[in-house]
Formats: C-alpha cells, structure tokens, sequence
C-alpha cells in the first residue's frame, strides 16, 4: 500500500518543531544553489529522498513549499491553546508573575540565545497550573514544539509590543524620579544614573522579534 503523504498547504501546517528544523537545515547548507536547498527541504518535511522523487512529484512538492518564501500571516492572539489535546493558558500580565517565573522571563529577554520553546514555556502555562507547578517543564517544551508557526508568531509579536511598551513607560517614569533627585546628586552621579536608565531601556527594546 502507497504511504499516505500529508501535503503541506500554508504555514498553519509548520510547527515550532519543524520550524526550527528548517532553520536548521538553512544554516548549515548557506552554500547550497536554490535547488539543493528545495531538495533539503522537501526530503526534510516529507520524509523522502527529494532527488529520487519523479519529475512530476518533485514539481508537486516544490510548489507545495513555496509559501515558506512568504511572511508568517497574522492570526488572532488567544488566551487559550490546544496543543495535542491537551489545554494551555497565555500568562498576558507579567506583573502577576511569579518571582521565578518573572526571573525566567527576564533571563530569556536578556539572553543572545534566543530559543522560542524556552520563552513560550514561561507565558503558555498548562490549563489549572501555576508555573512550573506539578508538571515538568521538559514535558511542556516538547509539547510547544507542536504549536503552529502563525500562532507563535501572534504571541511573539504580542510580547514584543508589550515589553516595549512597559519599557518606555519605565524609562519615562525612571527619568522624571532622577530628575527631581537632582538636586541631591553631583552632576556625575545624575549623568551616570540616567545613562544607566537609558542602556537598560535600549536592552528591554531588543526583545526578540520572530
């Protein structure tokens, strides 16, 4: 019997997990011509040897894929997610988080390393939980790596503006605290404060994009 192949028909149909494959596969083969690479990536999502492929198939294939040349389409942020049947709640208010779970977040923000399984894993909660309570974090980031790309772009994109925005609100706040201390400080120690202010607003605003 001929194996059913899945066909791919947009990005709702990449995963995190196969994603971070394809990047993968991008990063190492930079010498690859287009059509090497299109052989990476067909033998890659479709489990075959893309140059054994017919010519008729292999055109199939290809074309199938060209949506990955496109951007991730927008779709709506949800606060819940059903990842393989099983529930998931988007943590939105970083102020109720918890002391780890708020140092986690941070560590990640501030990290050059930028790996979406282990942002989403401190956000995307299972359903009836606290973070990290009676359930193992390894098991949730296996699981993420199911979540479709066009839904972690949405939650990305979602934090990127958020952090952004706590950020400036910070630094406006921060700077208009100094200013009225100024009068206690040396002209040095009020330059220093306030270029300190400003570089940790400058880290805050590379929060990573998708």
């Amino acid at each position: 019997m001929k194996k059913e192949i899945k066909v791919y028909d947009g990005w709702k149909d990449i995963s995190l997990g196969k994603m971070k494959g394809l990047e993968k596969i991008g990063e190492e083969n930079k010498e690859l011509n287009e059509f090497e690479l299109t052989c990476k990536y067909i033998s890659y999502l479709y489990e075959c040897e893309a140059k054994d492929l017919n010519f008729q198939e292999f055109q199939a294939y290809a074309q199938s894929l060209t949506f990955l040349g496109e951007p991730i389409p927008e779709t709506k942020l949800k606060l819940e997610y059903n990842i393989n049947g099983k529930e998931y709640s988007l943590d939105i208010n970083p102020a109720a988080f918890t002391a780890g779970q708020y140092y986690d977040f941070s560590q990640y923000n501030l990290k050059e390393k930028k790996d979406l399984v282990d942002f989403l894993s401190v956000i995307l909660i299972p359903k009836g939980h606290g973070y990290c309570e009676d359930y193992k974090i390894e098991d949730v980031k296996e699981e993420l790596l199911s979540l479709p790309m066009p839904d972690v772009n949405a939650i990305v994109n979602f934090y990127i503006a958020l952090v952004k925005r706590l950020a400036q609100l910070s630094q406006t706040f921060s700077l208009r605290l100094i200013k009225k201390a100024k009068k206690k400080m040396t002209k040095e120690e009020y330059e220093g404060l306030k270029k300190e202010i400003k570089t940790l607003y400058q880290t805050l605003q590379s929060f990573p994009s998708s």
